[in-house]
């Protein structure tokens, strides 16, 4: 494990700091959260006057996830929480934390990520001064031997300032918003995400959101988690990648339909950019296969009934 998450956290003064709730959402993951949950008890925390707590949102486990939560509560630096949210569905689960969370900042990672020791502190830091934010933090891959897919490594800060850029500019994996983000833009639309039929694009959409709404979307690299994920091999590059693009699809036609064509460039740019790299090595027939799942997400946007109620 990377000493970034080594147990035996300091507590620092944080007088002026806004409380923050952490939120991990997971589905019968009960392994992998343990891991998260050690990584989470390690944290420097703050002192009395930035309080925080966390909240473990259980999207319809039937392991033991329910378990390892209560023996994690009894020996944990902070307050915890278990939320049950049995609709299925990762914004319906990001929805629920968000419902329960008590604190002006919140701030998600998953159930198979680590979090560096200065997470907590890192992110009171970054909303000292403002809320109406969205921002995002280095993701690095924990395995090497894992796929390089859903992280984000630069060392470089940065703000979207295009919706060119939105792709990948910042995960749901290391996520944190102030509270007044919901009140201007919404919550995370339930049709998005993992354990849906879209797969994916629930974090993406919501900062697309954020985007168009004028507020500032940041990336801090200084925000560090590590993802264990855990996915190596053709297969699960295939499978991961056409999720991406069915969510992408399904997020596209979601703004179109109510007149917003500017995500139809980024797919087209994203789509060129797929075919090039395919004319580069030909043989590599999975780049643009894969980008067929847009069409099919888009597709099935539509037909679906659920797309005409509201986010």
């Amino acid at each position: 494990m990377p000493t970034s998450v080594a147990v035996g956290g300091a507590r620092a003064s944080s007088a002026r700091l806004p409380a923050v709730s952490v939120v991990i959402c997971t589905r019968n993951r009960a392994s992998s959260l343990a891991r998260t949950l050690d990584a989470i008890g390690a944290l420097d925390l703050p002192d009395l006057a930035a309080p925080a707590e966390l909240i473990v949102v259980d999207n319809g486990s039937t392991d033991e996830t329910q378990q390892i939560v209560d023996a994690f509560r009894a020996r944990a630096p902070l307050p915890v929480a278990y939320v049950y949210e049995g609709r299925p569905g990762l914004a319906a689960a990001r929805n629920a934390g968000i419902l329960h969370a008590e604190h002006e900042v919140i701030l998600f990672t998953d159930d198979d990520c680590l979090p560096a020791r200065d997470w907590l502190l890192t992110t009171l830091r970054l909303f000292s001064s403002d809320l109406l934010q969205v921002v995002g933090g280095r993701v690095e891959l924990y395995n090497p031997d894992h796929l390089g897919l859903s992280v984000k490594t630069s060392l470089v800060e940065d703000r979207l300032r295009s919706v060119g850029g939105l792709l990948g500019f910042v995960h749901g994996a290391n996520l944190a918003f102030g509270r007044p983000v919901v009140d201007r833009i919404g919550w995370f639309d339930v049709r998005f995400g993992a354990g849906t039929y879209l797969k994916s694009a629930e974090d993406t959409e919501f900062v697309y959101r954020a985007f168009r709404a004028g507020l500032p979307v940041l990336y801090k690299p200084d925000l560090v988690v590590w993802h264990d994920h855990g996915r190596s091999g053709v297969r699960d590059w295939m499978r991961l990648t056409r999720g991406y693009c069915r969510g992408i699809g399904g997020m596209t036609m979601k703004h179109v339909m109510i007149g917003r064509t500017d995500l139809v460039r980024m797919v087209y740019w994203d789509i060129r950019t797929a075919c090039r790299e395919w004319r580069a090595a030909p043989r590599n027939w999975r780049l643009p296969l894969s980008r067929l799942s847009i069409l099919t997400g888009a597709v099935r946007f539509v037909l679906s009934s659920s797309w005409r109620r509201p986010t």
